[in-house]
């Protein structure tokens, strides 16, 4: 899934009443736990942290370019949160670099009725 702009993405609803509401469809996809975009949120998080962490670190670009075995054009590609073609691979060998371990947790979804769930149908 390519997520170009998530602040845009939304639904307007017009009911009965002349009344209009208006959903973002990213708040769809996560209630409904959408694969593709549950990767891509996964993926902006890591990305958020790993800013955090460079920010923190003593090491220069050119040092974490070196050592991801990569450019710097790429390394900047990491940190760019608009960016969902790279790989969790890659995030990972990045946190490594900065000396950080990154642990996964997987759990059940919380059960949710189908009353709880969005839809985007008509």
């Amino acid at each position: 899934m390519q997520t170009t702009n998530l602040v845009t993405r939304r639904l307007r609803t017009r009911w009965r009443s002349g009344d209009e509401d208006t959903i973002h469809i990213d708040r769809v996809l996560e209630q409904n736990r959408d694969p593709a975009y549950m990767r891509d949120l996964l993926l902006y998080k890591l990305t958020i942290e790993a800013k955090k962490r460079v920010k923190e670190s003593d090491l220069s670009v050119r040092n974490i370019s070196r050592m991801l075995g990569t450019s710097a054009t790429q390394y900047y590609r990491l940190l760019d949160e608009e960016n969902y073609q790279k790989s969790m691979d890659q995030m990972v060998n990045l946190f490594a670099v900065l000396g950080c371990a990154v642990d996964l947790k997987v759990s059940k979804p919380k059960k949710h009725s189908t009353q709880n769930r969005l839809s985007a149908c008509a």
